[in-house]
């Protein structure tokens, strides 16, 4: 039996999967298509063009709940209210719902994006690492592994810190030094998703 000599290393369905099902994937794709560039070379794409008012409207109201979040946050530990702390679920349902929407968003118009720039028999032949590369030095922006490696390591950093601080040096009880701990990993995600912040991760 022959074996062809093309054989495809993607496709277009994996590529939609994992943006929908890792979250950093998600994520460095979140950032691309919401990159001027991107939108202006989507124009003529006429159901791109109908999804960008949406995603936009989805991150302002990200931006706002995570704004309130951060300010619950600070007013309490400035009050030293802990207690206070489980106000915070509130904002995890309307958190979840807005992500879950955006994410459909953000696997459409990188559809659109990929389908317009590639021939499906070239997309076939690219992993999605490959494919992340090549955008990454078209926009100048940090590529995947950069994202997923720096991101990893702040993350896990602050975390450490911040369970040492609490612990050693500002000890708290047991469940403040918890839900401290957790509270800063979900903060420091929030400020890793500014996009100035995210675009100088290399």
């Amino acid at each position: 039996m022959a074996i062809p000599f093309h054989k495809a290393v993607s496709s277009l369905e994996a590529i939609a999967s994992s943006i929908d099902t890792d979250e950093q994937v998600f994520r460095w794709f979140n950032f691309l298509v919401t990159r001027p560039a991107i939108s202006e070379h989507l124009t003529d794409v006429n159901h791109a063009a109908t999804l960008y008012p949406r995603l936009r409207k989805i991150l302002c109201l990200q931006l706002l709940l995570n704004v309130l979040i951060v300010g619950l946050l600070v007013l309490i530990i400035v009050s030293k209210q802990y207690v206070y702390l489980w106000a915070g679920l509130l904002f995890i349902y309307p958190l979840f719902k807005l992500n879950q929407n955006q994410k459909k968003l953000v696997v459409e118009i990188s559809t659109e994006l990929l389908k317009k720039d590639f021939q499906l028999e070239d997309l076939c032949q690219k992993t999605l690492y490959q494919l992340c590369e090549i955008y990454s030095k078209k926009y100048n922006i940090p590529s995947l592994v950069d994202t997923i490696y720096h991101l990893d390591n702040i993350s896990r950093k602050t975390i450490m810190c911040v369970f040492i601080f609490t612990c050693f040096i500002y000890p708290l009880k047991v469940w403040q030094i918890f839900a401290t701990t957790i509270a800063s990993y979900f903060v420091i995600q929030i400020i890793l998703k500014i996009p100035f912040i995210y675009k100088n991760l290399k």
